[in-house]
């Protein structure tokens, strides 16, 4: 899920209020059930060239989708080409350089790979993370181009303090109980915790548990993934149960499973 800079493009914990290059994982459950971790980049000067190293540690291991992919490229990618070689059982090297060798704005969606829940599978310590690898067997070059047209040599102080995932927690969207269910009681639940305040999910995802006791995260209250727990989510939860209880369609993400990505940021 998202604190991002576009409202609902991003999943809520990944968001952060600095201008510092990072890099980050973000999960999503896709319709099939198929688990899909996007690689998001945010504030990394354009460069011509780079290599990504992916370690997915101890509860995840790489799977494809039902269609047979392993990996997907990002439309941010179009101007360039992108390869991901498989090098270890729980990590992937990802070289992406552009077609012309100028510089490219990467920032973005950068690639897509999918992974299933290893038997080690810890969502309170789950970790995966996408950093810059630098090293004599890699290409260790991710420049910017100034005003004067020379490149500058960024690493490793640009990419060196990527957010690490302290966890990643399965919810349905509007269950503020916890119960399976997103109803009318959950809509009584965000109404009364609101009525006065509205609460930036990124700054109560420590603390939500003072607020939303039951809530298996931060972002279950928030029930339009906008980033903010207000009034309206409220009102947009007892709309879905309305629409669940007469058989309408309800095209939102309500009562849909999602992941939320805890990172120490």
């Amino acid at each position: 899920m998202a604190v991002s800079m576009v409202a609902g493009a991003m999943p809520i914990s990944n968001v952060s209020a600095s201008n510092d290059p990072r890099i980050y994982v973000d999960l999503h459950y896709e319709d099939d059930g198929d688990i899909r971790a996007d690689v998001m980049l945010e504030n990394v000067p354009t460069f011509f060239t780079g290599c990504f190293h992916i370690n997915l540690g101890e509860s995840w291991t790489y799977t494809t989708d039902n269609r047979g992919r392993k990996f997907t490229v990002a439309g941010c990618t179009g101007q360039g080409h992108t390869s991901v070689h498989e090098s270890a059982e729980h990590w992937e090297t990802i070289f992406i350089t552009s077609t012309d060798m100028e510089n490219i704005d990467y920032n973005g969606k950068l690639v897509s790979f999918y992974v299933t829940k290893s038997e080690n599978f810890d969502p309170d310590n789950n970790g995966i993370n996408v950093v810059y690898l630098s090293g004599e067997n890699f290409v260790d070059n991710l420049y910017h181009s100034e005003n004067n047209g020379n490149y500058v040599n960024l690493l490793p102080q640009t990419l060196e303090n990527n957010p690490t995932m302290l966890g990643a927690y399965e919810y349905k969207v509007g269950d503020v109980n916890s119960d399976g269910y997103v109803d009318a009681v959950d809509c009584s639940m965000v109404w009364s915790a609101t009525k006065d305040k509205a609460y930036y999910v990124n700054d109560i995802k420590n603390t939500y548990k003072s607020i939303f006791p039951k809530a298996k995260c931060a972002a279950a209250p928030d029930a339009n993934q906008d980033g903010w727990i207000n009034y309206s989510d409220g009102d947009d939860i007892l709309q879905y149960y309305a629409d669940m209880s007469t058989e309408n369609v309800n095209n939102t993400n309500i009562g849909k499973i999602d992941i939320f990505e805890l990172f120490d940021d």
